[in-house]
């Protein structure tokens, strides 16, 4: 009797051993047994940045149980799509208030996530909707600029009314970072030309924030100008603002946010709810050397740049 228990044993022992290496040879979705989670991109447009995003976040999802489809702005979803990904104001403000939907949204400003909220209040403390910003955090700029430009101490500002949240957290840390904060909002009265001039009187590093009001294409080329001539740095808000003439900036690409938004994805395929809204984790530099050279100012390439900002020090007032 104790030799049949003892083979006994050892046959479910055995059996054991093999039912586990069939099922580590299984997927996971098979596994699982689980519904593939239907996840659908709704572009504001199917150009640049946007379809530069879609493709990144295909590639950037792990082969398993998400099925991923594309749409643009305007165009139906498809049945029963678990999680919406809106990429852009326009599409966003269009999913907002379908509240039968998880809504994701992607590259978009800080500010327009606050509008969202205010337009679909039933959408706000819900765990079914969040955003990852395109918009940089306060002390990020500020690490870039104390890095880039680490003897100059007067930092100019322009905004438009309503004053952004950022006005108010320049002023907090500004000060932190070692700088005198000049902060203006342009008036009806006086032309943005004036408004410039007498920002670089005041500043030695000029910051620009995303105003579509203050930079744009009618403006860029005459505040580009005036900067260069008081010999004072601009800093961008992208890649595209530094080509077209800013010294430097800090910006998170497509790829970036698409690699956010896969995590974010699967902690809704685990959780079923979705991260508060955030800004983007990763981010990179880029440096306009031949402005720099015009300007006779040193500053270090892009790849230093990003390495100082990312230690914690900060430099004495």
């Amino acid at each position: 009797m104790a030799l049949l228990s003892t083979l006994l044993s050892s046959a479910m022992r055995l059996f054991a051993f093999a039912l586990a290496g069939i099922l580590l040879c299984l997927p996971t979705a098979s596994l699982a047994g689980a519904e593939p989670l239907l996840v659908t991109v709704v572009q504001s447009e199917n150009t640049g940045a946007y379809a530069e995003f879609s493709a990144a976040l295909r590639e950037s999802l792990p082969n398993g149980n998400v099925v991923l489809t594309v749409v643009n702005s305007g165009q139906p979803l498809p049945p029963k799509s678990s999680l919406i990904i809106a990429v852009g104001m326009k599409a966003a403000s269009e999913l907002g208030g379908d509240n039968a939907h998880a809504v994701l949204n992607v590259m978009i400003p800080r500010s327009g996530h606050k509008k969202l909220l205010h337009d679909f209040p039933k959408r706000e403390n819900s765990h079914l909707f969040s955003s990852i910003y395109l918009d940089q955090p306060v002390e990020r700029q500020l690490s870039l600029i104390a890095a880039a430009f680490p003897d100059r101490r007067n930092l100019g500002v322009l905004y438009a009314a309503p004053a952004p949240d950022e006005i108010g957290e320049l002023k907090l840390k500004a000060a932190e970072f070692g700088f005198s904060l000049y902060a203006d909002e342009i008036s009806a009265n006086v032309t943005l030309f004036q408004e410039v001039q007498e920002l670089l009187k005041h500043s030695d590093v000029f910051l620009s924030l995303p105003s579509p009001t203050i930079f744009n294409s009618s403006t860029l080329r005459n505040i580009l100008v005036s900067t260069y001539q008081a010999e004072v740095p601009l800093v961008g808000f992208s890649a595209s603002f530094v080509k077209a003439g800013a010294m430097c900036a800090v910006f998170s690409s497509p790829a970036h946010i698409a690699t956010q938004t896969s995590a974010a994805i699967q902690r809704f395929a685990d959780s079923g709810t979705l991260p508060s809204a955030q800004y983007p984790k990763f981010f990179e530099v880029a440096v306009n050397e031949r402005v720099a050279q015009s300007l006779n100012i040193k500053i270090q390439g892009a790849e230093e740049l990003q390495k100082k900002m990312n230690s914690p020090r900060r430099r004495a007032p």
